[in-house]
């Protein structure tokens, strides 16, 4: 089988998640720096109060900027290999969700990253959303070609 020509959209749509990840890495290493949590601490403790509002604020969109960015390490792989598999049969449609997931993502770091976890819900919605839809028509483009040769 050889790659479809419009699998060239799947390929620009993947370009994006360098980027994001890269985004991702200079957001929480920013929120770090402000928030005074030194390395190897995973998290801000919000246990003891700041004598500082701002640094107890820093803390906390710290705390939400690291739980995005593993977020996405945890997902990106999955979504771009149904991208992948989707785009070898439905190269438009995977392009287009995986357009729309890495958008949503962004999206969703920047309202994560703001100190509230309420605020990421619209686009945590289009993100998954975007996700489960690549995640059928990769299932459907993986069984397909089977499918097919069984009752051939």
């Amino acid at each position: 089988m050889s790659f479809p020509l419009d699998f060239k959209y799947v390929i620009a749509a993947t370009s994006l998640y360098p980027v994001l990840g890269f985004f991702q890495t200079l957001n929480t290493g920013y929120w770090r720096a402000q928030s005074k949590t030194p390395l190897p601490l995973l998290f801000a403790d919000t246990s003891v109060p700041a004598k500082e509002p701002k640094l107890e604020l820093a803390r906390q969109r710290f705390n939400c900027a690291q739980k995005a960015h593993m977020q996405f390490n945890e997902n990106a792989a999955l979504t771009l290999v149904a991208g992948w598999i989707s785009g070898l049969y439905y190269p438009q449609l995977a392009a287009s969700l995986l357009l729309t997931w890495a958008v949503s993502r962004f999206a969703y770091v920047i309202a994560y990253s703001k100190g509230n976890p309420d605020n990421r819900k619209i686009p945590a919605l289009i993100n998954l959303g975007s996700q489960i839809v690549l995640i059928g028509a990769a299932v459907i483009s993986g069984f397909c070609p089977v499918v097919k040769t069984f009752f051939n």
